[in-house]
């Protein structure tokens, strides 16, 4: 009998280019990514234990993620004031935006009325 992981893992096309940047689906089906955001952004998503996409965008837009080895640095570089959350996010609510092999994999998730609820959220880092 197959594992929720490996269940998982044979219905996502990207799960190679998840492991080529150093990522894997725990046994609960969830990946360890990071959000990018500015300190005071990262203070509303934990009180608040959600994330919303931005108001003038549509559900389909979503809210974005980064995995793999060089995630936590990447992610502080791209976007906001180099604070980054770390998540546990549904391998099934991810959709593979970008990669670099070895190295990262962007995700985004789908809002819905806006929002999006991790598995986990752990403590702000700013990088």
């Amino acid at each position: 009998m197959r594992n929720f992981r490996q269940l998982v893992e044979a219905k996502l096309l990207w799960v190679d280019d998840l492991k080529a940047a150093g990522g894997k689906i725990e046994l609960d089906g969830t990946i360890l990514v990071y959000h990018a955001t500015t300190k005071e952004k990262a203070q509303k998503i934990i009180q608040e234990k959600v994330m919303r996409r931005p108001p003038d965008t549509p559900d389909t837009y979503g809210v974005y993620f980064v995995a793999g080895t060089s995630a936590k640095e990447f992610a502080a570089e791209t976007y906001g004031d180099g604070t980054v959350i770390p998540m546990k996010i549904k391998a099934s609510d991810l959709h593979i935006e970008d990669f670099a092999e070895g190295r990262w994999i962007t995700f985004y998730a789908h809002t819905r009325g806006g929002i999006y609820r991790p598995a986990w959220i752990g403590k702000p880092e700013n990088i």
